[in-house]
């Protein structure tokens, strides 16, 4: 099976055939490539991490007003057709980490469960949702919340945004599908809105329905959060099934960027583990895999007060395997 290590540098678990791979540039190299600095200097630097740095409602409008623009954001899918892998545990913590680097990042609620929504805001919203928005009901700048509405004294804002859900979702999901050509509808509402945002992170049901499908359409690239358990293989195998389709069909610019482990235990080696981690590195290479999430209470904890994990405890295993699954994905989108 693949070694599963611990990171010299943070701590974190990471698949030892993916950190070594010899044709990857470090992280360092990677980030001065691509402008994006490390974590001290981009939370230096004041235009990302201010106030002022963030997309504000009225940038938000102004944008989708645009004819038009030539930049354009990852657009990131994180989708398992098996529930209870991580997806929004890991699309919360890795939009988190983004913004903590300085950026800009919108988090797009797919799921009629709407649990990204309360995992930021507890008590949810009852209007201006992402399927009103879908239907053309409400404008963007009406239904795009920022994150913290207001940030503690000794916190700095991060630049980060949610398109929240609601549990009528689901009946407006049909209605979706009923439109002409609904794959690409998503596609489409997302497109004015890029030059505000660096990334767009969409956290999808766990179905292989048709807010999965819009989501792989609009996506440059997907993350498939598993455990390391048979189910959950099971529903990595269909998700990249329908990924692969949905790459010849609608959007072959769609990539796989990587899977990550997630409720990790690096000690346990019982022999259902080990075939499931090797397994997926036969089918999709040493490389799909990302660092791996260890089983930490941090993350419940701050689900149940409406944080991501580095504003609850910044020293804990989560936020040291969260950063390294953010760095990791970095080099990969940069590759």
């Amino acid at each position: 099976m693949p070694a599963v290590s611990q990171s010299s540098s943070s701590g974190s678990p990471a698949v030892a055939g993916n950190a070594g791979k010899p044709g990857k540039s470090s992280t360092a190299d990677k980030a001065s490539k691509s402008g994006k600095g490390s974590t001290a200097g981009k939370a230096s630097k004041s235009d990302k991490s201010s106030t002022a740095g963030k997309p504000s409602v009225a940038d938000i409008a102004s944008k989708a007003e645009e004819p038009g623009g030539t930049a354009r954001p990852h657009i990131v899918a994180l989708a398992n057709f098996k529930g209870g892998v991580g997806k929004t545990t890991t699309a919360i913590n890795l939009a988190a980490s983004l913004a903590e680097l300085g950026h800009r990042v919108l988090v797009v609620d797919l799921d009629a469960q709407a649990n990204a929504t309360a995992a930021l805001f507890l008590r949810g919203f009852a209007t201006h949702t992402v399927g009103d928005w879908l239907l053309g009901q409400v404008p963007a700048a009406e239904a795009i919340r920022p994150w913290p509405a207001e940030a503690a004294p000794d916190q700095a804002p991060l630049p980060l945004h949610l398109l929240p859900a609601h549990v009528r979702l689901a009946d407006q999901e049909e209605e979706l599908r009923q439109r002409p050509a609904y794959e690409h509808l998503l596609a489409r509402a997302l497109a004015p809105l890029a030059p505000a945002y660096d990334f767009m992170l969409l956290d999808c049901p766990p179905s292989l329905g048709p807010m999965t499908r819009m989501a792989l359409c609009a996506a440059t690239a997907y993350v498939v959060p598993c455990l390391a358990e048979k189910f959950s293989f099971d529903g990595l195998r269909l998700l990249t099934q329908l990924a692969a389709g949905v790459t010849s069909r609608h959007n072959p610019a769609l990539r796989l960027a990587g899977i990550v482990f997630t409720q990790y235990h690096p000690g346990v080696r019982n022999n259902l583990h080990q075939d499931v981690v090797l397994a997926t590195e036969h089918v999709y290479g040493p490389a799909a895999l990302l660092p791996a999430i260890r089983k930490d209470v941090t993350l419940a904890q701050a689900q149940r007060r409406g944080l991501p994990a580095l504003r609850l405890r910044p020293d804990s295993n989560a936020v040291a395997d969260y950063r390294a699954l953010t760095q990791a994905l970095l080099a990969a989108l940069a590759g």
